[in-house]
Formats: C-alpha cells, sequence, structure tokens
C-alpha cells in the first residue's frame, strides 16, 4: 500500500478564499451555460440559426469541462501518481467528446452532410473507454473477501437487471427498428447501448467500493454526469437511426447538464486535493 502524505496545508479544515471564489465562478459559468442553452431552445425560433448555436455552445462546455479534468488530473499527480492517472483518463474522455461535438458542427454547419453515421461517432464513442479505464484504476480502500464476495453478488444483480432493461426499451427495438438501415448505421446505434450498459456496470463498481480519497462528492458528480452522458448518447442513437434528432433539442440540455457536472467533479476535486489526508493502495 502506497501512502501519500500531504503538504502541511493539507491540514486545514478552513476553506481558502481562493478556492471558495474559484466555486463561486464555476457555478456561475455553469448557470449561464444552462441558461444559454435553454433560452436557445426555447427562445430562437429560426431552426438554422438555433442548430448554429447549439453547435457552438456545445464544443464550449465540453472543452471546458475537459479542461477542469486536466486541472484536477494535474492537482492529483501531486498526490498521488495513481491517481493522477485516473483523472487524466476522466479528462482525455471529456476531451475527445469536445472533438466529436467540433467534428459534428463542422459536418453539420459547414459542410451540410449526413450526420449519422459519421466521424464524430468514433469521438463520441472513444468517450466510453477511456472513461471505464480510469474509474478501474482509481485507488480504492482494500476490503476483505468476505466484503468482496458480496459486492460482486449485488452488482451481478444489478448488472443482469439493467441489461434486460437496456434489451428490452432500447437494444431490442433498436436492432428491429434499423433492420432495413445500413449496417454500419445499426452498428452504432447499438454501440451506444451497449457502452452504455459496461458503462453503468463500471459507476456501480465505482459507488459501491470506497474510494481511498475522503471527499466523495467529486466521485458522486462523475458518477451523475457519466449517468447522464450514457442515458442522452442512448436516445441520440436511436432518435438518429428513426431519423427523428434535431440539433437544438431538448436533448442538447441533458448533454449539458452532463458536461456542467463533469466540470464541476473536475474543480471541487482540484480544490481538495491539498485538504485531504490520502491514502492508496
Amino acid at each position: 500500500m502506497e501512502t501519500a502524505t500531504p503538504p502541511p496545508s493539507a491540514t486545514h479544515t478552513t476553506t481558502h478564499p481562493s478556492h471558495r471564489r474559484t466555486l463561486i465562478a464555476t457555478i456561475v459559468v455553469a448557470v449561464l451555460l444552462i441558461a444559454a442553452q435553454a433560452g436557445i431552445i426555447w427562445l430562437v425560433s429560426d431552426e438554422e440559426m438555433k442548430t448554429l448555436l447549439s453547435d457552438v455552445l456545445s464544443p464550449i462546455a465540453s472543452l471546458l469541462a475537459a479542461g477542469a479534468l486536466f486541472w484536477a488530473a494535474r492537482r492529483s499527480s501531486l498526490i498521488s501518481r495513481k491517481l493522477g492517472q485516473a483523472w487524466s483518463l476522466f479528462a482525455l474522455a471529456l476531451f475527445v467528446y469536445f472533438l466529436g461535438d467540433v467534428t459534428w458542427a463542422i459536418i453539420e454547419v459547414a459542410l451540410h452532410q449526413e450526420r449519422f453515421p459519421s466521424l464524430a461517432d468514433i469521438f463520441y464513442l472513444a468517450y466510453y473507454p477511456f472513461l471505464i479505464i480510469g474509474v478501474f484504476i482509481l485507488p480504492r480502500i482494500p476490503i476483505i473477501a468476505q466484503e468482496r464476495t458480496k459486492l460482486i453478488l449485488d452488482m451481478v444483480i444489478i448488472v443482469v437487471a439493467v441489461a434486460l432493461g437496456y434489451w428490452v426499451t432500447l437494444i431490442g427495438p433498436l436492432i428491429h427498428t434499423g433492420a432495413e438501415g445500413t449496417p454500419l448505421s445499426l452498428a452504432i446505434s447499438v454501440a451506444y447501448p451497449v457502452l452504455d450498459m459496461l458503462l453503468l456496470f463500471t459507476l456501480v463498481s465505482l459507488l459501491a467500493r470506497p474510494m481511498s480519497v475522503q471527499r466523495q462528492l467529486p466521485i458522486y458528480l462523475l458518477a451523475g454526469s457519466a449517468a447522464i452522458m450514457a442515458l442522452a448518447d442512448s436516445i441520440y442513437g436511436y432518435q438518429n437511426l428513426i431519423r427523428t434528432y434535431i440539433s437544438g433539442s431538448w436533448l442538447d440540455l441533458v448533454w449539458m447538464i452532463a458536461y456542467i457536472l463533469a466540470g464541476l467533479a473536475g474543480v471541487v476535486h482540484g480544490l481538495n486535493m491539498r485538504q485531504d489526508e490520502v491514502s492508496f493502495e
């Protein structure tokens, strides 16, 4: 077991004024982004302008979230190399999603080409492995064999229930609906809910076993972001397959919330890094 001793400032329990200002500024930016996305969806009547504004705002939000996570990774590496690697993978997950948003905007607004399937889907799907691997390498508190067996059984029950739910509500209908479509569009549409299941399984393991970090709030924020992203991506895949997805719809607001939660996770985690006494496997 590797034990990291925090610097002297880590024993301070009083929130530093600069930390408080950073957190307040982050919350203000989050509120502005949500308000801007909601305004685009419900106040802009011109469809072309709505698409343009939404395609510009989404990459900004995803890049800000990735930046916050990269900052958290850098702060984490000062405490533990393993923790820094995990948060670097979280940051890369949001960064490739940002690349997907940029690619989507170019294809839709500049080139006016078919949006699904497209190069953007490669970046969107790449989000999953980065996040899943990052979760698996997070330092965890060791547990005894008896607790490990109970944890595995609980996770199997949850995963089976989730898999059945996904098959009935998404994967089965996707295969049936996409039978007449191209094999590529069907494969990509099915890939989203399948990867969502793997991601949800990973999130269950993340929340079920205690982290070796005292502050759990960043983990909950990150898990919430990933769960919302998984839901939005599954709906996106289904809507694209049946040709009902429209840029600037309510689904863009769901993605915005996922970006904001990921960014908040990075900021809160980064601010806490010098305040916690952390021990790692």
